[in-house]
């Protein structure tokens, strides 16, 4: 855990003050685990915002409701790739560091969510992995400004 928020620490430092766009959105995801229970089921509801500063790096961060974690939340840094954002971080609650890609898809109204995370402890939910896929649905009014 330290040195994930060392590493997380260093590489904001490189990060420009000045944000270029800031997108809030609500995301729907479903999934599964991987462990002593073999492909466990699982579903968010999420709200959250996307910071892309001058430098191309992004913050991703959000926050919901989920079974059966009951919250959770995550933060992430990133860039963009081509028309998608790959985005690695860690989620406080259950305790976890991730891989998304977010695949932007022109004239529709989401984007697709696609995350990879692997759990720190088997303590408190006794899986290894979690798998899932989403849907990202903007906020309205930054629409136009999203791919920027």
């Amino acid at each position: 855990m330290k040195k994930i928020t060392l590493i997380l620490v260093l590489l904001f430092s490189f990060v420009k003050i000045n944000a270029q766009t800031t997108v809030p959105y609500v995301e729907v995801n479903m999934g599964f685990s991987s462990g002593i229970i073999p492909f466990f089921p699982g579903a968010s509801v999420l709200y959250g915002a996307t910071t892309k500063y001058e430098s191309g790096i992004l913050l991703d961060y959000q926050g919901g409701i989920a079974f059966p974690s009951l919250i959770t939340g995550k933060f992430g840094i990133g860039c963009n790739i081509d028309k998608s954002e790959l985005t690695v971080g860690i989620r406080p609650w259950p305790a976890s560091t991730y891989a998304q890609i977010k695949l932007n898809r022109d004239n529709k109204n989401s984007d697709i969510i696609i995350s990879v995370e692997k759990m720190w402890s088997r303590e408190i939910f006794i899986q290894d992995a979690i798998f899932t896929i989403g849907w990202r649905f903007d906020n309205k009014k930054y629409k136009d400004i999203r791919h920027k």
